[in-house]
């Protein structure tokens, strides 16, 4: 096992399916080269380069782009002495790591082994060629019954990537390795609304990628699952009925691509597109009694806009007293917890309020709340200068202005979330 980081950039790559492929223009150089020349670029390519981005894969789009007749069979006796070739090359990988060998010559070893080994890129290519389905097929367990959500809720979906080729074969497989950023990266779900609009991707920030992995082959039947909050990828946030596909890159984060075209140039493995039923809720009644509100609408005229911004995404407790103090406004709205969040929206309508009052509001508010939709970090320019804790760490931004109107966007979303989601009921 080992750690690495995956870092997304886009090049040109496998296509879904040769018909789809027909018109799509290649890039000159590739395009220039005979259908000989690209056979010997499969055979010899590494199968990515030192960021871990796909070189053979853009040799097989070419080649799949063609469909020349002679294809399969080339692709076939390449499979074939990969095999061959591969345990030697391990004992020969062996070998030089028992006698200490030049690390530039042990690399070069590894990348042949990691060339011979991984075969998903060439099984997939020829299963298309051939006319077959997929080496790999990916199913969302419950997917045909049909999923209902909420809209305030994460939506997980159970997952499943398995080894269906048709001609038995085992192909190598990376477990792991993309879960750093808080999300798995290898994979993506997209989603359409009713009206055939792809919905936009999640604002997703992370210092981190990657992670420990293994590899192996995937025998038959074999399969590895998932688990995918699909808010982790798609800002999905109204009620509705929506279309959902999952996808997956055996070694790219594609959950980091915006372009979605770029998408469809790469050797991807897909669900059979399915409905989710999105409803409103769950609602929020929450009882106040006239002491409790006062002590809110007190607690949030005192607020010190001066002071530098902070954010939770955890309960607070004792451990966080250093960072907010408990007798301070911030504080004391803090461990009001819900009830304290009609008194900050009411204010949040006041026009003439300051623009750094209302950042420590959107601040609170989320710390409190954790609305995944409505977290201020994920709009720009809504606030400025500000330091985060999280179970997960901590984080911070410096510099930059507030901008007003994005700032709104965000107030307006909170006073919607009030009128669509929130019930004040007098406490007895």
């Amino acid at each position: 096992m080992s750690a690495i980081v995956n870092i997304a950039i886009l090049v040109l790559i496998v296509q879904s399916s040769p018909a789809q492929n027909k018109d799509t223009a290649a890039p000159a150089p590739l395009k220039e080269l005979a259908f000989a020349e690209l056979i010997e670029q499969v055979k010899t390519l590494e199968v990515s380069n030192w960021l871990g981005i796909p070189n053979r894969e853009v040799v097989l789009a070419e080649i799949l782009r063609r469909n020349d007749p002679e294809a399969a069979g080339e692709l076939r006796k390449i499979l074939w002495l990969n095999e061959n070739q591969l345990p030697l090359a391990k004992d020969k990988l062996e070998s030089l790591r028992a006698k200490n060998t030049d690390n530039k010559v042990i690399s070069q070893q590894r990348q042949l082994v990691d060339r011979l080994q991984n075969n998903l890129d060439l099984f997939t290519t020829l299963r298309r060629l051939e006319g077959k389905k997929d080496p790999l097929e990916i199913t969302v367990v419950k997917a045909d019954q049909g999923i209902v959500a909420f809209s305030r809720e994460d939506t997980t979906l159970a997952v499943e990537i398995k080894n269906v080729d048709e001609n038995q074969q085992a192909v190598f497989f990376k477990n792991g390795g993309d879960y750093r950023s808080g999300r798995l990266g290898r994979w993506k779900v997209r989603v359409w609304n009713a009206e055939g609009e792809r919905l936009p991707d999640a604002k997703w920030e992370s210092f981190m990628g990657g992670g420990i992995y293994s590899e192996r082959l995937l025998e038959p039947g074999d399969s590895f699952k998932a688990k995918l909050n699909i808010k982790d990828y798609v800002q999905l946030e109204q009620p509705g009925i929506y279309r959902v596909e999952v996808l997956y890159h055996n070694a790219v984060t594609i959950a980091d691509i915006e372009d979605h075209q770029e998408l469809d140039k790469f050797i991807l493995f897909r669900s059979k597109p399915f409905e989710i039923d999105v409803k409103k809720g769950p609602l929020i009644t929450l009882e106040i009694s006239e002491k409790e509100a006062a002590s809110s609408r007190e607690y949030v005229q005192q607020l010190n806009e001066n002071l530098h911004l902070r954010i939770l995404t955890e309960k607070y407790g004792r451990q966080h007293h250093d960072f907010i103090k408990p007798d301070s406004p911030a504080g004391k709205l803090l461990q009001m917890e819900w009830k304290a969040v009609p008194a900050m929206i009411e204010t949040l309508r006041d026009k003439e309020l300051s623009d750094r009052k209302r950042a420590w509001l959107l601040c609170l508010l989320y710390s409190i709340t954790e609305e995944r939709g409505l977290n201020p970090t994920r709009v720009d320019g809504a606030i400025v200068n500000w330091r985060l804790i999280s179970e997960s760490g901590a984080g911070s931004s410096s510099g930059g202005r507030i901008d007003r109107a994005k700032q709104q966007v965000l107030v307006d979303r909170w006073i919607d979330f009030s009128k669509e989601y929130l019930t004040i009921e007098p406490a007895p």
